[in-house]
């Protein structure tokens, strides 16, 4: 089984490779996960899963497509390009036949225009196919069953490190103002039992988080509760300073 992915880079590429290349993380369309290619890991996003014939033709569409946004032309492929009969040689030619292009014919091969037309318009086809898919990808990436967010917040995320990395996908899922006023756990501590207790937050959403981090880096879950935790704290310190 081979799956389509997007490379996250810019300008964007695209690669097909089998699923195994994919490194402790789920491979579903949509999700990000990080891809081994030769000896090194890096970001990408999968489109599509399939066998590798059909990914390798919406790979080419897709390059055509870049190809010819680039450059405003439409280009044909190789193998689509039109084929012309050698000119017939006459020593009697008329000034009209000097006058056209030299070295073909001014017959028509109408069968042959109709398939090339055909195999066209089923390329362009499966590029608006490809568009669309993409487009929607971008909108949401799943974290997990009740987490999606944007690329754009998942690119500015640091995934060099889990704790970091836990503490931004926070900020992408909840935001501040959330995180300063709730707790993972919703119970007090034994370090301030006369407070009253913060309510906690989304357990499906930080499930998915605790997971989704967990898998990615292979680190002990009580790392990412920690992280967890600490950033709600964290978020709690900076608005009482920022209300004095």
């Amino acid at each position: 089984m081979y799956m389509l992915i997007q490379w996250i880079e810019d300008p964007p590429t695209w690669d097909v490779l089998p699923q195994n290349k994919v490194v402790n993380s789920l491979c579903e369309v949509g999700y990000i996960c990080d891809v081994q290619y030769r000896d090194e890991t890096s970001p990408a996003k999968i489109i599509q899963k399939g066998s590798r014939t059909k990914l390798m033709k919406a790979l080419e569409a897709l390059e055509r497509g870049c190809r010819n946004a680039a450059t405003g032309t439409e280009e044909r492929g190789r193998g689509l390009r039109e084929k012309r009969p050698p000119a017939q040689f006459s020593p009697a030619s008329s000034e009209e036949d000097e006058e056209s292009e030299p070295g073909y014919s001014r017959d028509v091969n109408p069968a042959a225009d109709s398939s090339i037309a055909n195999q066209l318009n089923e390329m362009r086809c499966l590029l608006l196919e490809m568009r669309e898919k993409i487009i929607n990808l971008e909108r949401t990436i799943h974290i997990g069953p009740t987490v999606k967010i944007t690329a754009t917040q998942y690119a500015h995320i640091k995934w060099s490190d889990p704790r970091k990395a836990t503490k931004d996908l926070l900020m992408a899922v909840f935001g501040r103002q959330v995180l300063a006023t709730h707790s993972y756990t919703g119970k007090l501590s034994n370090a301030f039992l006369g407070r009253q207790p913060k309510p906690q937050l989304n357990s499906a959403k930080t499930s998915d988080i605790l997971n989704y981090i967990t898998n990615k880096f292979g680190v002990d879950p009580a790392l990412v509760k920690q992280a967890i935790s600490q950033k709600c704290a964290d978020e709690a310190k900076l608005a009482r300073r920022r209300s004095k």
